[in-house]
C-alpha cells in the first residue's frame, strides 16, 4: 500500500487548504513556504507530505494541476473528492465508504494494510 496522508495537527488541513484557495500559486511548495504562511516547524513537512500525497502538488514541490483547479472553486468540491479518494484508495477499497465506519474500525483497517505504529495509525484517523 506504500503511505498515507498523516499528520500530528489535523485541524492543519483545513487550514493548508484554505491557503491554497486564498494564495496565489507558488512556484513551490515547501516546509518554509508553510512556516512563512503561520504554520509551525514541526507540521510543516507533514502538511507537505498531506498536500503531496493528494497530488496538489508533485515530488518537487511544484504545485499541480489539481492545485490550481482547487484553487479556482471547481464545482461541488469535485477536486477535494477526488484528491481524498485517490490519496485514501486502500481505505475506501477496504471499507467502501470510510466515513460512515468508527475510528477503531478504521485503525483496524489501517494496521492491515501498513506498517504504521500506533502513532502513525492514529494521525491517519484523525486526518481522515
Amino acid at each position: 500500500m506504500g503511505s498515507l496522508p498523516h499528520c500530528r495537527d489535523a485541524a492543519g488541513i483545513p487550514r493548508v487548504l484554505r491557503l491554497v484557495q486564498n494564495t496565489t500559486v507558488p512556484s513551490r511548495v515547501t516546509t518554509q513556504h508553510l512556516r512563512s504562511n503561520g504554520f509551525s516547524e514541526v507540521h510543516s513537512p507533514q502538511l507537505v507530505g498531506v498536500l503531496r500525497g493528494m497530488k496538489f502538488i508533485d515530488q518537487g514541490g511544484q504545485p499541480t494541476e489539481w492545485w490550481r483547479q482547487f484553487r479556482n472553486g471547481e464545482p461541488g468540491g469535485r477536486v477535494l473528492e477526488t484528491a481524498v479518494r485517490g490519496a485514501y484508495a486502500p481505505l475506501f477499497e477496504a471499507l467502501g465508504e470510510p466515513t460512515t465506519h468508527t475510528d477503531d474500525q478504521l485503525a483496524a483497517a489501517i494496521r492491515s494494510r501498513t506498517s504504521f505504529n500506533e502513532g502513525h495509525v492514529r494521525e491517519v484517523v484523525q486526518c481522515f
